[in-house]
């Protein structure tokens, strides 16, 4: 069951729903300036953004004591990708916070090239899979699929979220050498230790996910996909 254009349109490998985005907007994010003061929140779909924009926001903003409790959150972390009230991102004040859902590849070249902050949350794709599923009954932007095996062929496949979960994944790992610039604390030894520890608790999360996906008759080829997110010969 393939995707219907009206919900969704796909462009440059990634997802986006047809009333929140145009491709000529998303292109021109290319060559947004970013400031060093920046702040982005960028997550899956469904994996806690609305909760951590809230955190975000109170600590910027310390708890709220200088009356942006009335400002909705949609002002105070706004979307990159979908300028749903076309604000000028430009003007706002400095630290400026955002939120996205676009992958490694299609953000700003200069937030790629290190500059600002960014906050990357992460969340169980299985529960990231139901939580979507529900999510989709009550949202008027998204396809409402009944059957849910067919929008788990759908996750699985990229297809109805903002991107394929393992290609997400596998673009966070093979950026691990960006942890050299989000833990500038640790020492060498340090950054070693924790990219060593990611790679090995990536793998082992991998596996066990997709041999549970894939059902016993099909281990091997289950950890050949594992191998393939980690960018593994």
């Amino acid at each position: 069951m393939e995707l219907s254009d009206k919900y969704m349109f796909k462009h440059k490998g990634c997802y986006f729903v047809t009333d929140l985005a145009t491709p000529e907007y998303i292109d021109s994010l290319e060559d947004f300036e970013i400031r060093d003061s920046d702040v982005f929140l960028v997550t899956f779909p469904k994996s806690g953004t609305i909760w951590t924009q809230n955190i975000l926001s109170l600590i910027y903003h310390e708890g709220h004591r200088n009356g942006t409790e009335d400002t909705d959150l949609l002002d105070r972390v706004p979307w990159l990708e979908c300028n749903i009230r076309n604000r000028d991102y430009v003007k706002r004040a400095s630290p400026r916070l955002f939120a996205s859902h676009m992958p490694y590849y299609l953000m700003p070249k200069e937030l790629r090239n290190g500059r600002a902050k960014i906050i990357y949350v992460a969340r169980n794709p299985k529960d990231v899979l139901v939580s979507y599923y529900h999510f989709s009954k009550v949202s008027v932007v998204l396809e409402d699929v009944e059957d849910f095996d067919i929008f788990m062929e759908r996750f699985l496949t990229g297809k109805g979220a903002q991107l394929h979960m393992a290609t997400v994944t596998r673009n966070i790992f093979c950026h691990i050498p960006l942890v050299e610039q989000l833990c500038p604390f640790l020492s060498k030894d340090g950054v070693t230790q924790v990219t060593q520890a990611l790679e090995i608790m990536h793998l082992d999360y991998c596996n066990a996910f997709f041999m549970e996906m894939c059902g016993p008759k099909d281990v091997a080829s289950a950890k050949c996909v594992s191998k393939f997110i980690m960018g593994c010969s």
